[in-house]
This record gives structure tokens, sequence and C-alpha cells, in this order.
């Protein structure tokens, strides 16, 4: 290798002003030598016209071997020969004399151009060694694969001198195509231009993963596919402002690491230079191995950033959590500072009280007709929903107890990243705490609520309940009714029935208000004593009761059945409405009917409340089976009987109901009387059947 210095070939027998010096190119005939030689040479004189010297016509020549001739007319001799190392390069040299010169002058001046060649190839060799130096110290010179790419292709410019631009390009994943990431001696338009697979020169070699070099006519040919929009910018981006485009020759490897295709590299030789041979292209390709090299070290960098510094943000965000925890923070608070570190409007909702955090925002209006109470409630996963507004919210379940207690609704201005749902996790895990010890704190209420509830139907000692009633709400001289509430079995889990027992009772709180009274949940019943000076106000308490189980059932939740004991006066009647109102359920419960009841609305029925369901069943079918024979039924006899009824006796009435007529009635009623074995004018028998009638519509 050289010494890093200026070039000298300067002999004492030849000065370098006596001698020109071309050689053969692939693209230009002839090039003079002298353009190309290093900076510490100083020419003397112009450079002549290559084609007036009539040189010596070649012959059999061999590496060593070489023709002259004596110019006499310019005063010079003329040699023609080839050249061995570094490669075979035909020259052109002629030596300023006076007259012909003889054969040892003529080998000596040959072998000075010989080695004035060959050491202007070892410089050259030693600066492409020294860009290749260059190249490997610019995979630690930085870890911005941007600035990394670019150093690399200025060390491809210069390791590779007989190309005069290129760029490289890498192949993006989610649009499917090459992206430019790096040029040199092309205008920014570059960077406009984005091939797809297969697409011009880039395309097809990164698509058949092999290096090649594509003379003028086969460039022109593999460009023949660039979408129009795409040729433009390539056009503006290689053409100056005084030159016309014009096809270059081109040198396109692929950027491979691990077998992965990475991209491609690409050069453009545009000025006339020597023919870029194999040795340039493994030159090339083993550039593009460095780009792939830095690639994946500026990768793997990049990802170990991130990760500590994913690592560092997600301790930042464990610690204002578990300070938020220590201060007993509410879940206002908490709320708003998931809402800052999330950096996109966050609502938090308690499941298990309808309430907001904050209260009345705009995500809580938009998701006022939209139930978050629904079968994903229950599986506890988080998933994203868009509402007919066009808002797309993620929404977080906050889980405890193998539950669903609450959800971050987090209206999403952008996608949710990994630290988003940390900040999520590491808030839901306070919420959930500070959930459940409100849970905690208001089960000891429900339980102290029914104690005091047993007491009083028990009334055992009056002037002690009475004073305990105003820790409740009560008043013992103040008018009553108690209100039983059950849900259907759907809910096999006892966790979700109770949270659907606090959802319930938060709904009766916001629907009645601040009203004094009794409220709490315990076993499998809702209980609820409440004041009311009159039956109108009983009404107006029993609306807003009906008003707020009207919106229970717009959800996917459980059916509510409801009995409702009647108004007393005083604390001491409170087992009598309460007896009343157990009734009332169980006249529901027998019948397997949803909604509210009201003990006075059962009527007669209260007096079968008692009997078993099957009792009752029996009797039914005691009375009746007569007329559900199939000849009966052909008469319909159990209609007639039961419309002649309905009708309360009247004949005509009842014939017109049935479309028949009053001589088709009596003979109908006759009938009946003689399958069943009884008189209709007989009172015990009349009632007998009315009351089996009855009992068959209602149980």
């Amino acid at each position: 290798m050289l010494p890093n210095t200026s070039l000298q070939i300067g002999h004492d027998r030849f000065p370098a002003a006596s001698y020109h010096i071309w050689t053969a190119t692939a693209h230009h005939h002839w090039s003079y030598f002298q353009d190309h030689i290093a900076a510490g040479f100083e020419q003397l004189t112009d450079e002549p016209a290559c084609d007036d010297w009539s040189w010596p016509h070649p012959q059999s020549l061999t590496h060593f071997s070489y023709s002259t001739q004596f110019d006499r007319e310019k005063g010079c001799q003329l040699f023609l020969f080839t050249t061995e190392n570094p490669e075979l390069i035909p020259v052109r040299a002629l030596l300023y004399c006076d007259e012909p010169q003889d054969r040892s002058i003529c080998d000596l001046f040959v072998l000075h151009v010989r080695y004035t060649l060959l050491q202007q190839a070892f410089h050259s060799q030693w600066q492409e060694h020294e860009q290749w130096l260059q190249g490997l110290r610019s995979l630690t010179s930085s870890l911005d694969v941007d600035v990394l790419l670019l150093h690399i292709m200025k060390n491809a410019m210069q390791a590779i001198p007989t190309v005069d631009r290129g760029f490289l390009m890498l192949y993006d994943a989610e649009t499917n195509l090459l992206i430019p990431k790096a040029s040199v001696g092309m205008g920014s338009q570059i960077y406009d231009f984005k091939a797809a697979i297969g697409e011009g020169i880039t395309g097809k070699v990164f698509q058949a993963g092999v290096g090649r070099i594509f003379d003028r006519e086969q460039a022109r040919e593999a460009m023949k596919n660039i979408r129009p929009e795409n040729m433009a910018h390539l056009i503006e981006a290689s053409v100056a402002d005084d030159v016309v485009f014009d096809q270059p020759i081109v040198m396109a490897v692929p950027v491979t690491m691990n077998e992965e295709q990475l991209g491609v590299m690409i050069v453009h030789q545009i000025k006339a230079k020597r023919q870029l041979t194999w040795q340039d292209l493994r030159r090339l390709q083993g550039l593009a191995d460095l780009a792939a090299i830095a690639i994946y070290n500026a990768d793997l960098y990049t990802e170990q950033r991130r990760a500590n510094e994913y690592l560092v943000k997600r301790s930042q965000i464990h610690e204002i959590f578990i300070q938020l925890s220590l201060e007993e923070a509410d879940l206002g608070t908490i709320t708003s500072t998931t809402c800052s570190m999330v950096g996109m409007p966050t609502a938090l909702v308690d499941l298990t009280q309808n309430q907001w955090y904050p209260a009345q925002s705009e995500i809580e209006t938009h998701f006022s007709s939209f139930s978050l109470f629904s079968s994903w409630e229950r599986n506890g996963c988080p998933r994203e929903v868009t509402l007919p507004t066009g808002d797309c919210y993620h929404l977080f379940p906050i889980a405890g107890g193998g539950i669903t207690l609450g959800c971050f609704v987090v209206e999403l201005l952008r996608p949710m990243e990994q630290l988003d749902m940390v900040v999520l996790e590491q808030a839901g895990a306070i919420v959930a705490l500070e959930m459940i010890n409100t849970h905690s704190r208001t089960e000891l209420g429900y339980k102290k609520s029914f104690e005091f509830y047993n007491d009083l139907l028990l009334f055992r000692e009056p002037a002690d309940l009475v004073a305990r009633a105003k820790e409740f709400g009560l008043f013992s001289k103040q008018p009553l009714f108690v209100v039983l509430i059950q849900m259907s079995n759907s809910l096999q889990n006892p966790k979700q029935k109770e949270a659907c027992h606090r959802r319930l009772i938060a709904g009766l709180h916001t629907t009645l208000g601040s009203r004094s009274g009794l409220l709490f949940s315990f076993h499998d019943k809702i209980t609820l004593v409440l004041h009311a000076d009159s039956s109108l106000k009983q009404n107006h308490l029993l609306q807003k009761i009906s008003t707020a189980i009207e919106r229970w059932e717009t959800e996917d939740t459980p059916v509510l059945q409801v009995g409702v004991g009647s108004l007393y006066p005083g604390l001491e009647h409170t087992a009598k409405s309460a007896e009343e109102a157990n009734k009332s359920l169980t006249f529901l419960h027998n019948r397997n009917k949803p909604g509210m009841i009201r003990y006075e609305e059962i009527g007669i029925n209260r007096l079968f409340l008692s009997q078993p369901p099957e009792e009752i069943e029996r009797f039914i079918n005691e009375i009746l089976t007569p007329l559900r024979s199939s000849k009966a039924q052909s008469s319909e006899l159990e209609q007639t009987v039961k419309e002649y009824i309905a009708a309360n006796r009247s004949t005509s009435l009842t014939a017109e109901r049935l479309h028949i007529h009053p001589n088709t009635l009596y003979h109908r009623l006759r009938k009946i009387e003689e399958i069943l074995h009884i008189d209709l004018d007989d009172p015990d028998d009349w009632l007998k059947l009315y009351l089996a009638c009855h009992l068959s519509q209602t149980y």
C-alpha cells in the first residue's frame, strides 16, 4: 500500500512535460491519462489531440511487447501497447524527441509508462482500501441509521470512482415499497421516488436478490415499467440545470442481512470512464453489506434504547400511581392523572355505582345511550368501539374479585400505544383497590341496615328502635311502606349478582334522590323502607322506582320482580308491610312474571298465596279437565265458560263475543253442566267453577 502522500511519477530521463499517455475506455475510445493522476503531478503542456497522431498499427502484442514509430513532422516517438497489471488496458503514449529513439530508450520509456500506470493503479487501490476503512469506521461513528447510510453512500462513491452518483433504498413493509434513505449526487426529488417490488432497476434487483450491471440499453429496458410519476421524480432528481437527462450505465446490488432483503444500493455512471467490471460490482456489494450491518446495529441500538426508555417510563408511571395510592387519592384525581399521562380525553365509570369521573363530561354524554353493562363487560376484555357519532373509544375494564367493577373510556385521537396501556393498567389497579375498599365499607353498611331491619320486623324494644331509626333516616310516627326487589337467576356467579345489586341500588339512589329511608342489599333481595305522607306520595315514589327499573331494563341486565307492601302509620307496622311485599313477590315468582305489583293489586289471589302451586294446579285440573277432552274442545266448552264468566253471565254479550247464536250458547251451557255434573245456578257450583277458571288464568 502506498503512503498517504501525493503521487510522484516524475523521472530524470523522462520529465513529466516530455510525454503524454492515453488509455482506452469502453465508452470513449481513448481517455487522456493525466486527467486521472494525482494532484502532485504538475502538467506543463496542454493535452494534444490524440486522433491527430499517426499511431503505429497494432500488431500481435504480448503483455510485454509494444509497437512504436517516429513522427518526424510532429517531433515525437509514438508507442502502442497493453498493460497487464492491474488489468488489461490498451495504452497510447508519445515521447517528444528530435530524432528516432533507439531500442533501449524505447524499452525504458515503455517501462516507465507501465510503472506510472501501475503506480497510479496502486494509488487507486490504496484510496479504495482507505474508503473501505472509512466505511468500517462509519459503522461506529453514529447510531443514527440515516446518518450512517449517507456516510456509506459517500464512501461508495469514493471507493468506486468510476461512478458519479447513487442512492440507497430500503424496503418498507407497511407500504410494500422501496423508499430512498440516502443519496449522493442526486436532487432532493429522489426522496419522492418510491418503487414497488419489480418496478424499475431497484425493484427488479430487490426482487431477484442478485446484483447486476446494466448497460444503457439494458437500463432503458429495465426502466420501462416505472410509473410516470416515479419517472418524473427520477428525472428531476437526476438532471442538472444545464444537462439533459440521458440514460446512465447502472450498477445495483441488494442490501441483505441474514437472508432478509432490506433494500437496494444503486449507482450511476454518467461521464465517460472505464467500463464497470465485476470487481466494481463486488466492491458495491461489500459496501451494501456494510449498510446492512449498519442498519442491523442501528436497529439493535434503537430497540435497546426504546426498551430502556420503556422500562424507565414504566417505572415512573408505577411511582406516580403508588404515590397516589399512598395519598389515598379519590377516583376523580386518579382519573385526571390518567388523562394527563395518556394525553387523550379519558373518563372513568364506576359500573357498580353508575357514577362517572369527571361527572357530566362530554364522554359521559356520548355514552348516555350506550350499554357498558354487556357480555363484554362481564368478560372483562379491552376493546374499541365506534359510536353512532363516529367517535372511536378504547374501553379498558377494571376487574376485581373476578368481575368488572368499572371501566376507563379513552377517546382515541390517535392509536393506543404500549405505554398508554401501562398507564391504564397501573391506574386500573389503584382504582380497583379503591373500589374494593368502597365496596367493603358499603357491605358493612348493608349488614348494619339488614340487622336494624330485622329488629324492626320483630319490634321488641320500641324505645331503642325509635332512637336507632333516626340514624337510618326513619321516624316513628311517619307512614311507611316496604318494597322488595328480586333478580332472576340468570347470573350464577354470586359476585356478578352482587355487582348487579350495587348497580341497581345506585340507580335507585339516583332516581329517588336524597330521600330518607332504608335501601340495602342482602342475599338475593334488595330492600327499601320508605316514608310517604299519603297514598298519593306513595304512588309518586313507586313511579320513580318504575322509572329506575325501566332504565335498568334497557341494558343487558337480569329480569326484576318487585313486590310492594301497603302504606302503614308508624315503625311498628314495618313487619306487616314487609309481609305483604313478600307475598307480592311470591305471587310474581309463582307465575314467573316480571315487573312490579302492589299487594292491593293481588285481589282475591292473596287467599291462595300460602297454597302450594301443585295443590292449586290439582284443583284446577279436577274442575276443568273434563272440558279439555277432544270432544269438548271441538265444541270450545272451556272457552265458552270463561267468556261467560268474563261477561258477568250475560248470555247476549257472551254470544256476541263468541260470534254464535244465543240458542247455541244455551246448548253449550247445558252441555257444560252435564259434563261437570254441576248446576250453574247453584252458588257453590258456580263459585267452584269461577275459581277454577280464575286460577287457571293467574297461575
